[in-house]
């Protein structure tokens, strides 16, 4: 899903320009990820590594591939800020503990639980793919829920030591921030020379509206760190001679995502797929070897990572308490063609009724780029189209913008009753158990690569003709402004407590009081005694009304009574 490259004849479209030297496919693909063609009539400029063939001049160009690539003030810079606007989002959160996210407080409180249970699989040894804890006596499939096992494992600690809410607002916090760190290092180091392109690029892959608005209540989803680091171990296993190695890389990251959002790592491997075949078709007669060592080295990685997770996935697909498919009207969430062009409700332009509008919820702003940004990236486009890795994405952004629509294309709230993409792809297996409108989330790294290609090709454009400097950095900084716009501080609530009739106010302690919580996956039949909710996706919802409304999700909270003696309450809701 992200990549660059060059022209197909292995240099740049420049008028006076050095005939190429002979280069390993290797090294010519690393060029193609390090360098764009520029349009530059001036001094003639190489962008294809001399091949080498002494070898101290391996070892000389080794040596200083790793001096180049080491950390400088400006890395360290950079990876400050990508913590302190990380802060500066979930700043509410930590400045007050007693509060929750004001969007999706029901997510928040199922995310703090899985975080315990995650303590309990270490300290308790529980069984942590499925738990009668929730949902009792059913219980909850802990694979078909986003378990975030990943996560909630390694930070078992402080979990016990802070209780769950405290784990749930660092969840948050060094997800957004390791994302953004983990964008900016692939992109410097891979993509892109300059550090500046790479920042810019980075930032916008991480604090887009769409990781914003799933920062409401989905750390699993905002949680991409490793994104980065399979694009880039995928278009390493080109690489002839390191086939075990590069696969059992490749399989350990996907192993690992696989623990913390399977619907992520399939985005992800679409666009991979449609961009290394396009790569492959574009590639084929220069490099005539190149398919067979990717593929060698791809089904290493496929069978290390089936091995590990074959249990897990039979669990999830066919163990007790699992689902297929998602309920028909949540298939039909897609996104409002309009939303493209509008901004979200938490950006500085944006309005939140036109968001509310147009977006399901504002959990689910998974567009909202604003024409700016929309015309910002085609321009870039247009500008960098000799480039087929260029291209490839851009048809990539067109896919995926498709898909989101949905099986029907509303436009501005209004059905306009023409069938998209998806209504012929909905009933797809594993197809269906995606919602569309989230294809529109995997947009976002796909314009911050092509954010940061802009500027790195605007940068060698100044360094080629110095007197374009002034006209360049007028548009550069356009172009950071454009990227920055979503930003801007996440809201919360304040937890409200009801007293419980059972609890004594002459003291502090706390009771237990079954309350229920709206959830808009399914709805319920019209009966006064509990049962299970028709069609719904997941077997933690359960119905309780008398009166025909949305399902509702039933937990356990302890409530403190409110007294003067008594604290507010610190720690998160816990389901029974």
């Amino acid at each position: 899903m992200t990549i660059t490259g060059i022209d197909s004849t292995g240099q740049s479209p420049g008028g006076n320009v050095l005939p190429p030297r002979g280069v390993t496919d290797a090294e010519d693909l690393d060029a193609e990820l390090l360098a764009l063609e520029t349009d530059v009539a001036s001094a003639p400029i190489s962008v294809i590594p001399a091949a080498r063939t002494a070898p101290e001049e391996h070892v000389e160009q080794a040596s200083r591939l790793r001096i180049a690539r080491s950390l400088t003030w400006r890395d360290v810079l950079a990876i400050t800020s990508f913590i302190a606007v990380a802060v500066f989002v979930t700043a509410p959160l930590w400045l007050n503990l007693d509060h929750v996210l004001r969007d999706d407080p029901q997510d928040q409180a199922f995310f703090e639980w899985m975080l315990a249970h995650g303590a309990r699989v270490l300290t308790d040894g529980a069984y942590p793919f499925f738990s009668d804890r929730m949902n009792y006596p059913d219980g909850v499939n802990m694979m078909a829920n986003t378990s975030v096992l990943a996560v909630s494992l390694p930070m078992t600690p402080v979990t016990l030591l802070f209780g769950p809410h405290v784990a749930f607002n660092v969840f948050l916090t060094l997800a957004l921030a390791v994302t953004g760190i983990s964008w900016y290092l692939v992109l410097s180091r891979q993509f892109v020379g300059w550090r500046l392109a790479a920042w810019v690029g980075a930032l916008f892959c991480t604090f887009a509206p769409s990781m914003i608005s799933h920062a409401g209540g989905h750390p699993n989803i905002v949680t991409q760190f490793l994104v980065p680091l399979i694009i880039w171990r995928t278009l390493e296993l080109r690489v002839p001679g390191r086939m075990l190695r590069n696969g059992l890389i490749l399989g350990g990251l996907l192993v690992w995502q696989a623990f913390i959002n399977l619907e992520i790592l399939f985005m992800t491997a679409v666009g991979l797929g449609i961009f290394c075949v396009a790569m492959w078709i574009s590639r084929r007669r220069r490099h005539p070897g190149e398919a067979g060592h990717f593929l060698g080295a791809l089904a290493v990685a496929a069978i290390s990572a089936l091995a590990v997770l074959a249990y897990p996935l039979c669990v999830q697909f066919f163990g007790p308490q699992s689902y297929r498919g998602l309920p028909e009207f949540v298939r039909n969430f897609g996104a409002d063609l309009g939303s493209f062009t509008a901004y979200s409700q938490r950006s500085v332009a944006g309005n939140p009724v036109t968001a509310g509008r147009l977006a399901q919820n504002a959990a689910e702003e998974n567009a909202f780029f604003g024409w700016g940004l929309v015309i910002l990236f085609f321009g870039l486009v247009v500008w960098m189209r000799r480039s087929v890795a260029v291209v490839t994405l851009a048809a990539v952004v067109v896919l995926f913008a498709a898909l989101s629509l949905g099986p029907v294309i509303y436009l501005n709230g209004i059905n306009t009753g023409v069938p998209g993409l998806w209504s012929f792809l909905h009933s797809v297996p594993v197809l269906n158990s995606a919602v569309p409108t989230r294809w529109a989330m995997a947009i976002a790294p796909v314009v911050g690569i092509v954010l940061a290609l802009g500027c790195q090709r605007a940068s060698d454009l100044v360094k080629a003709q110095p007197s374009a400097r002034g006209p360049v950095r007028v548009a550069m900084i356009t172009a950071v402004a454009m990227a920055l716009v979503p930003l801007r501080r996440r809201r919360c609530r304040r937890r409200r407590w009801t007293r419980s009739p059972a609890s004594s106010p002459r003291a502090c302690g706390a009771t237990t009081s079954t309350t229920t919580t709206p959830s808009s996956r399914c709805r319920c039949p019209t009966t006064a005694t509990p049962t299970r909710c028709a069609g719904a996706p997941s077997p933690v919802r359960t119905c309780g009304s008398p009166a025909p409304m949305p399902c509702c999700r039933t937990r356990t909270r302890s409530l403190r009574p409110t007294v003067p003696r008594c604290s507010p309450r610190r720690g998160g809701p816990r389901a029974a």
